[in-house]
């Protein structure tokens, strides 16, 4: 058996490693591969993608890099390129990326980061634009037809987003598509009217455990600064999705924003994990660890995290905690 097919079997299994969110298993099978076949940019450039979702960013970044150094337009490594810098909130760069990797492939996935970063950039007809030429050709897509009400949204169609969702979820059940419908019709009342009409929902037995209606009465609550409200019903929330990152950052934040600060501290610090380019979950983090005079635990962190994720970006804050530090002594 050649290179080629050894290496295509390789890819493949990794792929069904991550699939089953086994990342350490995709990545030591491609590193191992990497051992025998380190010229073979098809192979490095799924080990950048599997790096990426362990949050190695620099060492996702440091082979993606070079596999576009030899191969310019190897769409795997545009991708893993437009997906860090979008992490990290750069979204012209990731623009680049993405539009880059879109003119060589025109693939779904990449349709739909195109079109996020689009929406992220308010180039809101250019996503438009690209979400009804998936719809034309993939109609069965639900992800265009969700991201084509946002842009609505977004663009004050509000009545037109809705009947767009209204339409796809006599369909579909999809209970996120119904949180979107339902914040839209909620959208234009006072944030107290919403959180009464939310709350006689939850008290429904088809809707009491239904995570996206708890995160839109968070949201609600937040609107009105119940921070504390929030963040209880976000609890409520991970406690019935434990593993759910949004959920969990959100109550990190709105125990913040409480002043709750020792409480919102194991919250931030795993969120920040998950999403280290997050620069304002990071700031937080930061501000959370001066507030407790946690400093040097802080430092202890940050550094952790740079050496985790390869991240040169963090050190700025893990010096801001050092010059606190340095500035009592």
């Amino acid at each position: 058996m050649g290179e080629f097919q050894k290496v295509k079997e390789m890819v493949q299994k990794a792929r069904n490693f991550k699939k089953e969110k086994k990342y350490e298993k995709a990545r030591d099978l491609l590193e191992e591969g990497k051992e025998t076949y380190p010229e073979n940019n098809y192979l490095t450039a799924s080990l950048a993608d599997v790096y990426l979702r362990l949050n190695r960013i620099g060492r996702a970044e440091d082979l993606a890099e070079n596999v576009l150094a030899s191969d310019p337009e190897n769409v795997h490594a545009l991708t893993v390129m437009g997906n860090i810098n979008y992490r990290n909130m750069n979204y012209e760069k990731a623009e680049e990326y993405f539009s880059q990797g879109y003119q060589i492939k025109q693939s779904p996935y990449l349709a739909s980061r195109l079109i996020r970063t689009f929406i992220r950039r308010e180039k809101y007809e250019q996503a438009l634009d690209l979400c009804q030429e998936q719809l034309t050709e993939n109609p069965d897509d639900s992800r265009f037809t969700k991201l084509k009400a946002k842009i609505y949204d977004m663009q004050d169609e509000s009545e037109l987003a809705e009947k767009m969702l209204e339409d796809y979820l006599q369909k579909e059940e999809d209970n996120f598509a119904f949180r979107e419908k339902l914040k839209i019709r909620l959208k234009d009342r006072k944030p107290g009217e919403a959180e009464k009409e939310l709350r006689k929902m939850l008290k429904l037995d088809k809707y009491a455990e239904n995570i996206y209606i708890h995160t839109l009465l968070a949201e609600k609550l937040r609107e009105q600064e119940k921070y504390k409200e929030a963040a209880d019903v976000y609890r409520e929330a991970l406690h019935l999705e434990p593993e759910d990152t949004f959920i969990r950052k959100n109550l990190g934040l709105s125990l913040y924003k409480a002043e709750k600060y020792e409480k919102a501290l194991p919250y931030l610090k795993q969120s920040c994990r998950e999403e280290p380019g997050d620069y304002y979950l990071r700031n937080t983090l930061q501000f959370v660890f001066k507030q407790l005079n946690q400093e040097q635990e802080g430092m202890k962190y940050f550094r952790e995290l740079i050496n985790e994720t390869g991240m040169k970006n963090l050190w700025g804050a893990y010096n801001r905690l050092k010059k606190e530090v340095d500035g009592d002594e």
